[in-house]
């Protein structure tokens, strides 16, 4: 009868524990174009109907998520893509395996350059070639941010004149290298290219950098061809591509050439681009010493615009007349073609 007793204790132990134990819940999020956004890595929260904490989480950088020892009833799964989260209610009796939870695209420039930087089909387009290769050049970089000290790491690189091997049309001047800086804070910052010699050191983070070293065009040799011209103006507005931290992200730019695949791969694409007009890219040679660079951007805080810019050909190099009231890294020339706000306040 004791043993009897002991044996029955033990299975309610054991049963007690299992229930202690609870369940666990996997799922994978996506933006419905095979990414995470914005962040890539999510906060994923699952809460009682109270909206007390039961489960805290996140994704990795396949958008998988995995929550353990969840006790059987009913919850709120919020997966927060940006500053709103996405809101789904489960239940839970069992180990649970979620569908794709979906999350909306509130930040589109990251989308859009995913889908670009993934292409594999070979483009007609001359300029959009030159812009891809260009970008995933600077991706290359591995330009990481560090929480810790809020900046980038680009100390441990020793310079960015890699990425001048995808612009044609162009070289530096011998002695010269392009390297990458940071300057920023806690309220944001922005990665940035600049230009020293060969044997300077390197600028540490946050240090003043000279105005001489952010001319990048100074010692720059450039064909006075549309391909040359076009490398020249990637080069002059490559802090719109580069990595930026909170504040920063107003401006970041992603360049636009066709937008039919896109907008059919996207919901929110497909919904805030129905009235885009006919886009051209281009660079126009009016004589000798002048041209015209026509390009189309996206920025989540503007939409889609329009910029034409004015060259002039200085000795072997050229001068992108930006207007002069033309604050950091914005494009003030922009003829706005598809008003869109992501509706997020920095």
């Amino acid at each position: 009868m004791n043993r009897l007793m002991l044996i029955l204790s033990m299975l309610f132990s054991l049963t007690l524990c299992a229930q202690e134990k609870g369940f666990s819940i996997r799922g994978y999020v996506s933006n419905g174009v095979g990414m995470v956004p914005a962040m890539r890595v999510m906060r994923v929260t699952l809460g009682d109907t109270s909206w007390n904490d039961i489960a805290k989480t996140q994704t990795d950088r396949n958008g998988m998520f995995f929550l353990d020892n969840v006790p059987e009833g009913s919850y709120i799964l919020l997966v927060y893509g940006s500053f709103y989260p996405s809101e789904q209610e489960i239940d839970v009796h069992s180990n649970l395996t979620l569908d794709t939870v979906l999350v909306e695209e509130t930040m589109l420039e990251p989308t859009i350059w995913y889908l670009q930087k993934t292409d594999s089909a070979t483009s007609a387009d001359p300029y959009y070639r030159q812009y891809l290769d260009y970008r995933r050049a600077i991706d290359a970089l591995n330009i990481s941010y560090s929480r810790a000290t809020l900046s980038y790491s680009v100390d441990s690189i020793p310079d960015a004149t890699s990425v001048l091997a995808t612009l044609r049309g162009i070289s530096l001047e011998k002695g010269w290298l392009l390297d990458v800086y940071y300057g920023g804070g806690q309220m944001g910052g922005a990665v940035s290219f600049y230009i020293r010699q060969t044997r300077e050191p390197k600028t540490p983070i946050n240090e003043d950098l000279s105005e001489s070293a952010k001319d990048l065009l100074s010692h720059l040799k450039v064909d006075f061809t549309p391909e040359g011209i076009w490398s020249a103006y990637q080069l002059a507005i490559s802090s719109s591509y580069l990595p930026k931290f909170w504040h920063g992200g107003y401006f970041d730019y992603c360049g636009i050439f066709a937008l039919d695949e896109v907008r059919h791969r996207s919901l929110a694409l497909r919904d805030s681009l129905a009235t885009t007009p006919e886009i051209h890219t281009q660079v126009d040679i009016i004589d000798a010493d002048h041209a015209t660079v026509t390009a189309y951007w996206w920025n989540d805080w503007v939409g889609l615009f329009e910029e034409t810019v004015s060259v002039e050909r200085t000795g072997n190099t050229v001068r992108f007349l930006f207007p002069d009231d033309r604050p950091s890294y914005f494009h003030a020339a922009k003829r706005t073609l598809v008003p869109y706000d992501c509706g997020i306040d920095f």
